[in-house]
């Protein structure tokens, strides 16, 4: 009771009444009130006022006013005035927003030149090399497109599984007739349909280029192994099986399924030269949720300031603590920056969306992105791809992001623009073959991680790290059609994972993962630098913030530089 007195003495003094629901959050939220050193003439003050009050960028709010019309939205009357008065006082925190950013792109956040104890001047710069990336030219498309379209994947995947069908000949679904009943076979095709039966035995319908058969895999003790394979089938993946022809040559019993899945690399890929990439994805530049100031410390930690807020910790998510010396080091020999799309939040990318930017224009964007580049390190090269949020085409693959939106980014000497996906080849020298890099955006995350049953019971969209190995095993970024948009190239599936990538590097679902070594493999989906939206909240996807990945070439081991403030760090400040 002492509490509340002094609580409502202290507003008094400032010509205020507080409200009791007010009263009650300053007490169960411990909110520092003694600070509020406004002083308005006689209004009650609620929580609406008070959440908005102290912002230095609101300014012409009669505040007698907002009382008024919030007295009259509780009683039901005039709700819409209120809620105008509202909408007027965030547009002003919006601006407010805005200078930041605008503070930033004119360089008045202080970035740290090299000094000779950190920079090896005769260091050279990183050694960039195109794999791939998608640049076909827009055509018209006709269905034929997309019956050639899975053709050319059937004729491309054939061969990653002809090596592994040693036990019973390999035949093509046409010739099943002239076999006899209780014959070991081998097949190989494109998933058609996939179905339950009444007693829980799942039926897959194969297709080839000649024919379609049904093949049973029983929910049977001793077939348990198939059995939950073939719950991770999924539609249009190819697949190979072994099993036996059942009555009337009219079905398979399955007796074994082969994924495309990559051979296992015995011995994990290194650098004979200290090297180190960063990652980073989703920065969704001018939304209104997208951390300035965290981006801000990005930047400076890489220019080489150690001052600037950060936390380091391992892929194991352990705290690590670097001497001075060796962070400096680190930062020293960075020579890649790697970022997997969606650089700017865009524009019309959902219905209202013009209501979650505080910068409407998608070139401004863009041009907000360029200036905070350059203030990254002239000798890291940068390299980017699209994403859903860009300035592309949504269909996959997507060529390099529009050169009429991000002009100040394609003349950037150090950016390097690739498609999505786009594979690009880092740290390679005349003794060394390099890195080999998969890059996607990772747009079809969000289907597999609903569709696949032990994805889904294990997390869904918080487990990248399955979907990832998921799509490594079938060999493709998107086999299902409805996973994503796509274009169908009648020549080639330019989403098949054809060779094994030392680095398969993702975004999208704003999660972090980093895992060093997966069948020789590193797997890195990539922090966001954008708050949480609405839709997550709705849907419970807490995103992962302003986490920059360190790979280190040299020993393939990851560290995590977290610019993220935890709760304890803001109250101290």
């Amino acid at each position: 009771m002492e509490n509340k007195k002094k609580i409502i003495n202290h507003f008094l003094e400032k010509d205020f009444l507080i409200s009791e629901n007010l009263l009650d959050k300053i007490i169960s939220s411990n909110i520092d009130y003694e600070s509020f050193d406004k002083k308005e003439d006689n209004i009650i003050l609620n929580e609406d006022i008070y959440s908005h009050f102290e912002d230095e960028h609101i300014k012409g709010i009669d505040w007698k006013e907002f009382e008024k019309f919030k007295v009259m939205d509780e009683k039901g009357k005039n709700k819409e005035i209120y809620k105008k008065f509202l909408n007027m006082i965030e547009q002003d925190e919006k601006e407010g927003i805005e200078k930041k950013i605008e503070e930033i792109e004119k360089g008045k956040v202080q970035t740290n030149e090299y000094s000779d104890d950190i920079l090896i001047k005769d260091e050279k710069e990183g050694n960039v090399e195109i794999i791939f990336s998608y640049d076909e030219k827009s055509k018209k498309r006709s269905v034929l497109d997309f019956v050639n379209y899975f053709r050319s994947r059937f004729k491309q995947m054939e061969p990653m599984f002809k090596s592994r069908l040693n036990n019973n000949p390999i035949i093509s679904i046409n010739k099943i007739k002239i076999k006899s009943q209780n014959d070991k076979i081998s097949l190989i095709g494109l998933v058609n349909n996939t179905s339950l039966t009444k007693n829980g035995h799942i039926i897959i319908e194969l297709e080839d280029l000649t024919g379609k058969i049904k093949i049973l895999f029983t929910n049977k003790a001793e077939n348990n192994e198939n059995y939950e394979k073939a719950k991770e089938v999924v539609l249009d993946e190819m697949i190979a099986i072994e099993g036996t022809i059942g009555q009337n040559n009219e079905i398979i019993f399955g007796d074994n399924i082969l994924f495309a899945e990559l051979s296992l690399i015995k011995e994990l890929k290194k650098s004979p030269k200290e090297e180190y990439a960063v990652f980073m994805g989703d920065p969704h530049i001018g939304a209104d949720m997208f951390l300035a100031e965290e981006f801000e410390n990005m930047i400076k930690w890489i220019n080489g300031d150690l001052d600037c807020y950060k936390k380091i910790r391992s892929s194991n998510d352990e705290s690590i603590s670097l001497d001075k010396e060796e962070e400096k080091r680190i930062i020293s020999k960075i020579k890649y920056m790697i970022i997997t799309g969606d650089v700017v939040d865009g524009v019309g990318i959902y219905p209202a969306q013009e209501s979650d930017l505080f910068i409407k224009d998608i070139k401004k964007q863009y041009d907000v992105f360029a200036e905070l580049l350059k203030k990254i390190p002239s000798h890291i090269q940068i390299i980017i791809n699209a994403g859903n949020h860009d300035a592309m085409r949504i269909a996959e693959p997507q060529p390099i992001i529009y050169k009429e939106y991000a002009e100040k980014l394609c003349e950037m000497p150090n950016v390097i623009m690739v498609s999505n996906p786009g594979v690009i080849n880092i740290g390679k020298t005349e003794e060394f073959e390099g890195f080999n890099c998969l890059l996607y955006h990772g747009y079809s995350f969000t289907y597999y991680a609903d569709v696949i049953e032990d994805i889904r019971s294990k997390g869904g969209l918080t487990r990248a790290d399955l979907i990832m190995q998921i799509l490594l095993k079938k060999r493709h970024l998107a086999p299902s059609h409805g996973s994503t948009l796509y274009i169908p190239d009648s020549e080639k599936d330019n989403l098949v994972i054809e060779q094994a990538p030392d680095f398969f590097v993702t975004g999208h679902i704003h999660r972090l993962t980093s895992i060093p070594n997966y069948k020789g493999i590193s797997l890195l989906n990539c922090s966001t630098w954008m708050g949480e939206t609405a839709f997550q909240e709705k849907v419970g996807l807490k995103p992962q913030i302003a986490k920059l990945p360190v790979a280190n070439l040299k020993t393939r081991e990851i560290l995590i530089v977290d610019f993220e403030k935890e709760k304890e760090d803001v109250k101290n400040e």
